[in-house]
């Protein structure tokens, strides 16, 4: 299922004004601090933590949905001599034979129905899983190479509404950025924010973004409190010291 999920400020706009008028500075100050803030809480609950990381779990995912037949891999002289005279009739039935896997594909649809069927409601294969089909490696490595593109679509999808604050998103995430996602936001008169992370596939994640929000509501609510109150605090942009 792919749904497209919405960061809802508008709880925490009325403590932002409120933060805003306590420390005398402009709203719009005060919104672009706390977008950037949301913005890294939703990316450290969101994975990957790196494109590394996110490479390697797509690529151990991929080695339970498809056997790849590398030639310069194979010992059984039988299957290494099929598969180097890319003779696919010969080279299904040695594989049945062997009992490794239940068929050969010849295109990278075929392992994304198969990855598709085997995904769990988080989107991964499980490690207990075995491969029941088999593809020549260079068609593997391409779909491989295919759906290694993606990794961190997830986060790319917030990084429109982090740059819109001056700040500039990892690269990784850069790449996908304007696909995933897109912000409108406005940081002068009357400050308002909206992001929006498009064709999101990570189960219950609104409730990561909900969350990440209500928390900030939470922290600009002790904000207030210790400025009313005449206590040192670091607003980000701006350390107001403890009144005598």
């Amino acid at each position: 299922m792919q749904i497209d999920l919405k960061v809802d400020t508008s709880q925490l706009e009325v403590k932002l004004y409120l933060l805003s008028e306590a420390a005398a500075v402009a709203p719009g100050v005060v919104f672009k601090e706390e977008v950037k803030a949301i913005i890294k809480n939703i990316w450290k609950l969101t994975p990957p933590k790196t494109f590394a990381q996110g490479r390697k779990a797509v690529a151990g995912d991929l080695n339970r949905v498809v056997y790849p037949l590398e030639y310069s891999e194979i010992d059984w002289k039988p299957l290494k001599r099929a598969v180097q005279n890319n003779n696919d009739d010969l080279v299904r039935k040695l594989l049945l034979r062997k009992k490794t896997v239940q068929n050969l594909v010849l295109d990278t649809g075929s392992i994304a129905t198969e990855h598709k069927r085997l995904r769990n409601i988080r989107g991964r294969v499980g490690k207990g899983n075995k491969p029941m089909i088999a593809a020549y490696a260079k068609i593997a490595n391409k779909y491989l190479n295919q759906i290694q593109t993606r990794v961190g679509w997830a986060k790319s999808g917030w990084v429109s509404a982090y740059n819109s604050t001056g700040a500039a998103a990892p690269n990784w995430l850069q790449r996908l950025s304007a696909q995933a996602g897109y912000s409108v936001t406005n940081y002068g008169k009357n400050p308002s924010v909206s992001a929006t992370a498009v064709n999101n596939k990570i189960p219950n994640y609104q409730r990561v973004v909900d969350n990440a929000v209500a928390n900030r509501v939470r922290v600009t609510q002790r904000k207030i409190d210790m400025v009313v109150q005449g206590k040192a605090v670091n607003l980000g942009f701006k350390v107001i010291d403890a009144k005598n």
